[in-house]
């Protein structure tokens, strides 16, 4: 499933998947804040817990340093390698 959400005013797309044990899977598809790839995934027990997991990391990652989304990006490359 793809859903639509905005972050800052800015449009992004997102990926859900359920997982088999009932929790809802998010990870945003797009480049975030100056060309920065957030390929972080977030979980919830509904969509809407989920994408709102979603959006206070997205919105954390852009408040903090580029180097919080460098070793987020940088762990879940180790997790699926």
């Amino acid at each position: 499933m793809i859903r639509c959400f905005k972050v800052n005013g800015e449009s992004f797309r997102a990926v859900l998947k359920r997982t088999e044990d009932g929790w809802w899977l998010v990870r945003c598809v797009e480049h975030y804040g100056g060309g920065v790839s957030f390929y972080h995934w977030e979980r919830g027990r509904t969509v809407q817990s989920a994408m709102r997991n979603l959006v206070r990391a997205m919105k954390l990652c852009r408040s903090s340093a580029t180097e919080y989304c460098s070793l987020s990006e940088n762990f879940q490359r180790g997790l699926s390698a």
